[in-house]
């Protein structure tokens, strides 16, 4: 073979290099593991511990509110509260005409919309149109059940108003509505302290059923004593009703017994 080419140089033998090239990765390879040091920021990932909700949009019985509200518990169960996983996710959810509502009015707009803003639409579309009417009747004629705790009664004022967001009632006329349908000895109670707002009111009825639980439970512990002391069985005739202490049998043979004693005879021996 040939000698090599005088326009050949040897890498190792570059003019150029200055010797700090070594030096230079170091700083470049420290400068990188600093940057690589520093916290790095990932979407979060979904996982699948829950199944999601289905709304079809087809029954009337379906409630989109509710829908909402099981879709979000879902989506935290399964790392998805952040707004943009949740979003991406929603369509999942969906079936039938819902589905088809979502690829003909949300799929295509550009820039995509917002989370809430997804949320509000599909409030609109399968909202039913007199569902303000009927919300506000369900609370004018809402009544604490004859079992219902206060708590529970609350609860259901609660899911009225969280299916209608934008009902705009005042706190005094909730605070109103909910001690009208509290059950007569809660309702006495509540109003003779004279609540402020609803939270008070809902705070005192509780605070009054706690009070009855325990005056309940001393109701019964008196019966149940007394229907104890009703079946006690008496050691000495055997009859049920009283105990030996209190035995009429007893007495009397006793008596005679003292009798006997006191005349000499046959019971003596007793």
């Amino acid at each position: 073979m040939g000698e090599p080419s005088s326009d050949y140089v040897d890498d190792d033998d570059d003019p150029h290099e200055t010797g700090d090239d070594t030096e230079l990765a170091a700083d470049s390879s420290s400068s990188s593991s600093s940057f690589n040091s520093s916290p790095v920021i990932t979407p979060p990932t979904y996982v699948n511990v829950a199944p999601l909700p289905v709304f079809r949009g087809v029954d009337p019985g379906e409630c989109p509110v509710e829908h909402l509200a099981r879709f979000d518990r879902a989506c935290r169960a399964n790392n998805a509260a952040d707004p943009g996983v949740a979003a991406r996710v929603f369509p999942a959810s969906l079936d039938a005409d819902a589905a088809l509502w979502y690829d003909l009015a949300v799929a295509p707009l550009r820039p995509a919309p917002s989370w809430p803003a997804v949320r509000s639409a599909f409030l609109l579309a399968f909202r039913p149109p007199d569902f303000a009417e009927r919300a506000r009747a369900q609370l004018m004629s809402l009544r604490q059940g004859e079992a219902e705790s206060a708590s529970r009664y609350h609860l259901r004022l609660q899911w009225i108003l969280k299916r209608w967001p934008e009902h705009g009632i005042p706190d005094a006329l909730l605070k109103g509505i909910f001690i009208d349908g509290l059950r007569e000895g809660f309702q006495e109670w509540v109003v003779t302290q004279k609540p402020e707002t609803l939270a008070e009111a809902v705070g005192l009825a509780m605070s009054w059923e706690r009070a009855e639980g325990v005056r309940e439970a001393r109701r019964r512990l008196n019966k149940a004593t007394a229907e104890d002391g009703g079946n006690r069985k008496c050691g000495f005739c055997g009859e049920t009703g009283h105990e030996e202490g209190a035995c009429e049998v007893r007495r009397r043979m006793r008596e005679l017994w003292l009798s006997s004693k006191d005349n000499g005879g046959v019971g003596s021996c007793l």
